[in-house]
């Protein structure tokens, strides 16, 4: 049986001593096929569920290889005995928008302001921001977290070398585009805080 991964990588799967899941950053989980030269990333996917299913569907296709054999009617064409990872789609950024909620039907009005944040830099959001960073004060009002936001971007700016070190190693995410991404949202809140109350702005982290 042949095995093609998402980034169209042919493996023949006679050459495979194993496949398994690893886990990576903001939890999503990658497939592994370990052969004598190399591990080879077969796919990634944004849950364990999700890749619990393809690995499922790997197996049944290699049984069913196995049954075709003794099928001397079977069409042997190379279709037959491929499975292709399925190749998903999967959000590489995080949305930032501020908004306060409309006084007679509580509708969403957003501010002047939208912000974007790679997904390679999670762990450094980690650092500052303690686990699941800002996305645990997604559509909360800014006087519930304020104070933690300050303190973090405080300690991003005045410690860059403890932050440098998550930088991505192909500079799809820095700790300067990051901080500044930080920055941008802390004087944003300020700004509408002062018209608005704190209390009155929410963030919205998706």
């Amino acid at each position: 049986m042949m095995v093609v991964s998402q980034e169209k990588h042919l493996l023949n799967y006679d050459n495979v001593i194993e496949i398994c899941k690893t886990f990576g950053n903001e939890k999503d989980v990658s497939i592994i096929a370990t052969t004598i030269n190399d591990d080879i990333v077969l796919g990634e996917y944004d849950t364990e569920e999700r890749a619990d299913e393809v690995l499922e569907e790997i197996v049944k296709q290699y049984e069913h290889e196995e049954d075709c054999k003794c099928d001397r009617g079977y069409l042997a064409t190379l279709d037959n005995f491929t499975y292709r990872m399925p190749k998903e789609w999967r959000q590489m950024s995080y949305d930032i928008e501020l908004y306060r909620k409309g006084i007679k039907n509580n509708k969403r009005v957003y501010y002047n302001y939208d912000g974007n944040i790679t997904y390679n830099v999670y762990e450094m959001l980690e650092v500052a921001f303690g686990e699941n960073h800002l996305k645990k004060w997604n559509d909360l009002s800014c006087d519930k977290f304020i104070k933690d936001l300050e303190e973090g971007y405080i300690d991003m700016k005045e410690n860059p070398k403890k932050y440098k070190k998550y930088d991505s190693p192909k500079g799809w995410g820095t700790y300067e585009t990051t901080l500044y991404t930080i920055e941008k949202l802390y004087e944003a809140i300020k700004e509408y805080a002062e018209v608005d109350g704190l209390e009155n702005v929410f963030l919205e982290f998706i």
